[in-house]
């Protein structure tokens, strides 16, 4: 049975104003000198090492190092170590080092180094090292090194490392690495790398894998494996041969390139990186705008020089794996004006050539663009 106390103290458990019957009584107020061991608490405990209860706890409940509640809390906890409830949270749980709920959290575990739900969490975790929700996460997950929700994700989670969830609507935020294994209908952004099963949002980081995608990816690499994956070979006004790599989707896609003049005697080499897009505007025929950011070599790599080329292609689709396609492009160079190195060119374009030029280095004209693309 079970009694309902106005007051209790304690010194330790079984050394108080309740003596034995302490672990019966369900106190207003209890005040536990070292510590106290109580049916439960509707109203405020404090202890200055530790409260251990029962049952449920309501309102509000500080221990100098840990409590233990066998039942729910609804309310406040704090402790300068670790809080360990067997049930449920419907509340605030703030802890120098941990928390622990083992049913659902229904508020914000806080705490210096790990929190963790084995059940569904509405609200929030923030922690400076690890947050972990066997469930369902709605709302939001922050912390300096590794946030995991065994489920989903409703909201956003926020970290130092990274980020884990099964499907996630809203978004991942790290400065390592995203993933979820299922669907990302929302954002991914992070400083290393992004992994999604299936993107319907925006992934934004350096590196980005898809399984596949009706999204965006924007990254140094982006892969989707059931995506846009093509090589081509082509020749330009500056470089007689150039060979390109284009990996992403349709809507937006890397750009990575390289290209050579041996022609004459003279070399020139170039390398670059971009995005692009293609569209269709027939059957057969499609458009695809491209930018790209390029550097080229004169023999002298503390002198490269750099160029931006915008082109406009036209693709013709002979078969659905090869395409022929060529346009007009606009280049942006900076020329060093380096030193003729000897095997090398020091003009980039053929003599004669058309261009407008804006001061001793910089220069711009008007280009073409041909090739071939496969896959």
């Amino acid at each position: 049975f079970f009694v309902d106390m106005p007051v209790q103290g304690s010194v330790v458990p079984g050394l108080s104003s309740q003596g034995r019957m302490s672990s019966q009584a369900v106190n207003k107020f209890s005040f536990n000198m070292l510590g106290g061991y109580t049916a439960g608490v509707e109203g405020a405990e404090i202890g200055g090492v530790f409260n251990m209860n029962k049952k449920d706890v309501r309102y509000l409940q500080v221990a100098g190092v840990i409590n233990i509640v066998g039942g729910n809390v609804a309310g406040t906890q704090i402790a300068g170590v670790h809080n360990n409830v067997l049930t449920g949270v419907k509340g605030v749980q703030v802890a120098g080092a941990s928390n622990l709920a083992r049913g659902m959290v229904e508020g914000v575990q806080v705490s210096g180094a790990y929190n963790h739900a084995s059940k569904r969490v509405t609200g929030g975790q923030v922690t400076g090292a690890v947050n972990y929700a066997n469930d369902t996460v709605d709302g939001v997950q922050v912390s300096g090194g590794v946030n995991i929700a065994r489920k989903d994700v409703d909201g956003v989670q926020v970290t130092g490392a990274a980020n884990l969830a099964k499907n996630v609507d809203g978004a991942q935020i790290s400065g390592g690495a995203n993933i979820a294994r299922g669907t990302v209908d929302g954002a991914q952004i992070s400083g290393g790398f992004n992994f999604a099963k299936k993107l319907d949002g925006v992934q934004i980081g350096l590196v980005n894998y898809a399984d596949s995608s009706s999204g965006t990816s924007i990254g140094l690499f982006s892969f989707v494996r059931k995506g846009y994956h093509k090589a081509s070979v082509s020749a330009n006004e500056a470089m007689w041969f150039n060979l390109s790599f284009k990996s992403g989707t349709a809507n937006l896609y890397n750009i990575y390139t390289a290209g050579a003049d041996i022609s004459g005697g003279d070399k020139a080499f170039n390398f670059g990186f971009g995005y692009g897009s293609e569209f269709r505007v027939a059957k057969r025929i499609s458009l695809s705008p491209e930018l790209t950011g390029n550097i080229v070599y004169l023999g002298n790599w503390g002198e490269v020089n750099p160029m931006i080329k915008l082109a406009m292609h036209v693709n013709i689709h002979i078969t659905k794996y090869i395409a022929v396609y060529g346009g007009p492009t606009f280049n942006m160079y900076w020329d060093n004006l380096q030193p003729k190195v000897e095997g090398y060119k020091t003009s980039l374009l053929p003599a004669g050539y058309k261009i407008n030029s804006y001061n001793a280095n910089l220069s711009s004209w008007v280009g073409w663009n041909a090739g071939i693309t496969f896959f």
